[in-house]
């Protein structure tokens, strides 16, 4: 699945990427992309992948990392998932995850602290 991405800085250190499939958001790191294996990978340190996404179908896999190396969240989507929230915190949101419409929409805010499921 080829992705196209239009990328606009918002604030100082933020950067925001788009496309009709995937919005992201993230406040350190950077985000590296393999058209070829349409594979997102938002990277928090030099060598610690935080967040992995893959598309392919109309399906998608996501694998939530904190520390190096552990997964910590795997989630596949079908046509049957609405929303799906991971929080990191308390009450804060680390990733949101819609899906509706034909469109994932992906939110991610990186916070210090340990994640929670709901």
């Amino acid at each position: 699945m080829e992705v196209q991405w239009s990328k606009v800085t918002v604030l100082p250190s933020v950067t925001y990427l788009q496309n009709k499939q995937l919005k992201l958001w993230y406040s350190s790191g950077s985000l590296w992309y393999s058209s070829g294996t349409a594979l997102v990978q938002l990277w928090y340190s030099s060598s610690t992948a935080l967040v992995q996404l893959w598309y392919s179908s109309g399906t998608a896999l996501v694998r939530l990392w904190y520390g190096s190396g552990t997964a910590l969240v795997r989630l596949w989507y079908g046509s049957g998932t609405a929303l799906v929230r991971l929080w990191y915190g308390s009450g804060t949101a680390l990733v949101r995850l819609w899906y509706g419409s034909g469109s994932l929409w992906f939110i991610l805010v990186h916070l210090a602290g340990p994640v929670h499921s709901g």
